[in-house]
């Protein structure tokens, strides 16, 4: 084992000091996966600027400053940080960007900033398009998206901006035979963080047995949930819905224009709702 460590120790060693000595260049293809220099439609400078030893050799993580052009223009294509450890070195793998990142359009300007951690998004990304007017916004949280989606359209995809009220109305049998239940809901989806929902229900309920047919008692209820918006297509997506941190409900989304939206819930700890559609449809904002 003493050997295997002196001899992995030297490897890093050795290419520290390659990186030490000028900067680290690679081509990349338009996925940005290594390339021939022939294929090439990035080009990748990567510069060492620190190392952090942890107690396993494998674990000690190299930080490098990285730079991408546009191949062969060498126009600016994107900034950052990233960081690698020795099986990245030994097996040929790729930088894990952590921190700050940009990204550029050809013309210079800036096309989309954000921040990673540990190779995950992390917060606030926002989306530019060539004249530098922000096309929409994400927030997330360790690689997940949480924030509503807000902008028109990003590369002919269109996202359909959840801003503004959307109404409810739904008549419905309730989970036990003997009542009949009236569901009213009315949902403001915020232009930024995650989407709020104002859930209000007043519930009719009517006993099967005669002598109680003439009694009637009303409920009602409101309450918060989040709920979290996963865009899948320009037309669909997945919405979760949480009460506190718990998930009570999920849905797939179908969008029918910009005004009108179907959630049929796929999971759900409630009784009598899965499978069930709710369609909501715009009425200001």
């Amino acid at each position: 084992m003493k050997v295997l460590s002196k001899i992995s120790t030297l490897i890093l060693i050795c290419l520290m000091s390659q990186s030490a000595i000028g900067q680290d260049v690679s081509y990349l293809d338009k996925d940005g996966k290594p390339c021939r220099e022939q294929h090439a439609v990035f080009q990748r400078n990567a510069e060492m600027i620190d190392f952090t030893p942890t107690p396993g050799i494998y674990d000690g993580l190299s930080n490098y400053e990285i730079t991408d052009y546009y191949y062969p223009s060498k126009t600016l294509a994107f900034k950052g940080h990233g960081l690698k450890n020795l099986n990245s070195f030994v097996y040929g793998l790729g930088y894990t960007l952590n921190g700050e990142a940009t990204y550029y359009h050809r013309n210079g300007k800036i096309k989309t900033h954000g921040y990673y951690k540990i190779g995950k998004k992390q917060g606030i990304f926002r989306y530019f398009d060539q004249q530098g007017k922000l096309i929409k916004s994400e927030e997330y949280n360790n690689g997940i998206l949480i924030g509503n989606v807000t902008g028109n359209s990003l590369n002919n995809h269109i996202y359909m901006p959840l801003v503004g009220k959307w109404k409810n109305n739904v008549v419905d049998n309730s989970f036990q035979p003997s009542s009949v239940t009236v569901i009213k809901r009315e949902a403001t989806f915020e232009t930024t963080g995650m989407l709020r929902i104002l859930y209000s229900e007043k519930i009719n309920f009517q006993r099967e047995y005669q002598w109680m047919n003439s009694m009637t008692r009303e409920h009602s209820n409101t309450q918060f949930f989040t709920w979290k918006y996963h865009p899948q297509s320009n037309s669909s997506g997945i919405l979760e819905q949480y009460e506190g941190s718990r998930m009570v409900c999920k849905s797939v989304a179908k969008w029918y224009g910009s005004n009108k939206v179907e959630f049929t819930v796929i999971q759900t700890d409630w009784p009598g709702v899965q499978g069930k559609s709710f369609t909501y449809t715009k009425v200001s904002g």
